[in-house]
């Protein structure tokens, strides 16, 4: 599946979600100076969404449990949707490719 499609997908909330577009912001802080971002998939209404484990709370990035950030992203309404396991694992690296793009990694 091409890249662009991959993220031209039904997001759980509108538009861009606000962790993928601080994630690519190379204006923003990396996770214990590593990591923009990191994401897990897991089955919701019958479809996968992908969701991020780093979470910026209170001004500061927070890695999550699975469970928790699953929680979260439900609570917020802000993961992406995909139809099967295998398209949210493409989409996971698509998105870590655009951005190191992004941040000129």
């Amino acid at each position: 599946m091409p890249k662009a499609k991959l993220l031209n997908v039904k997001q759980g909330s509108k538009g861009t979600p606000d962790w993928l577009a601080r994630a690519m912001d190379p204006k923003t802080p990396l996770y214990k100076g590593q990591s923009t971002i990191q994401t897990a998939s897991s089955e919701f209404d019958g479809k996968e969404i992908l969701y991020p484990t780093i979470r910026m709370i209170d001004g500061q990035l927070r890695k999550l449990s699975d469970k928790e950030a699953f929680n979260e992203a439900v609570k917020k309404n802000d993961y992406l949707t995909y139809e099967n396991a295998a398209q949210a694992t493409q989409a996971s690296k698509a998105i870590s490719e655009l951005i190191k793009e992004r941040r000129g990694m």
